[in-house]
């Protein structure tokens, strides 16, 4: 069960009781909606968890695509309820169950992770998320098995050798992400291509603004950048 106290935060339990610094709170009976008081009087509100709820709450091990990426993936992969798309070097999960959430109870997302580590990882995250539209393979996607797939995203330190099997798996016109760390990598990846169209290469930064009383200003620290993503679309 996911709640959400009055100071925003969000708390997560598989108990009939939850222990926290605003009291002591009892989840019998309680429903998404339900307005609960901890022995101390401080609300809590059962919720049904959304992206950044479960980004805070997930087991973490490699970096995951940060949240500013994630949107801009989504949007230029053009993916939707119903779809089924390939993440390849899943990692913790990040991407993964963002992708499932859009894809929906009628889509499929194939999570490629070859390090047991994070599969294991992987696992946990999905049982956390109750993501039943996620399938796990602990494999590097070199032969990835699906066939017709609406998109891909690629998160792995050497894209060129998947770009192949992926291609094959995708459906015509389909499009593909893949995050790279550095612009040296994104050149390479590039030089050469054949059977894609390079759609953009961009990089989102994120500026914060302190909005108190008559206090209004941008946040001294810009989050900057975390990763290239290339979007690439397939073409015979």
């Amino acid at each position: 069960m996911w709640l959400l106290d009055e100071n925003g935060r969000i708390r997560h339990t598989t108990r009939k009781v939850l222990s926290t610094d605003l009291g002591v709170v009892r989840l019998k009976g309680a429903k998404v909606g339900t307005v609960l008081r901890s022995h101390l009087g401080h609300k809590f509100l059962v919720v049904e968890p959304n992206y950044l709820d479960f980004i805070e709450k997930m087991k973490r091990g490699p970096q995951i695509i940060h949240p500013k990426d994630v949107g801009t993936i989504v949007t230029y992969l053009g993916i939707k309820s119903g779809d089924r798309v390939a993440d390849i070097g899943a990692g913790s999960g990040g991407m993964t169950f963002y992708l499932s959430r859009i894809v929906g109870k009628e889509g499929k997302v194939y999570a490629y992770e070859k390090d047991e580590r994070f599969v294991k990882i992987l696992k946990e995250n999905k049982k956390l998320l109750n993501a039943k539209n996620v399938v796990i393979r602990r494999e590097d996607g070199k032969n990835i098995r699906e066939k017709d797939l609406d998109g891909a995203v690629i998160d792995v330190e050497e894209p060129k050798g998947v770009l192949g099997p992926v291609k094959e798996a995708l459906k015509p016109g389909a499009s593909l992400a893949i995050y790279l760390p550095n612009i040296t990598q994104v050149k390479e990846l590039l030089e050469g291509l054949e059977g894609w169209i390079k759609v953009s290469v961009s990089e989102v930064l994120k500026r914060d603004w302190v909005v108190r009383g008559k206090v209004l200003r941008p946040e001294h620290r810009l989050l900057g950048h975390t990763g290239f993503i290339t979007i690439l679309r397939k073409f015979p």
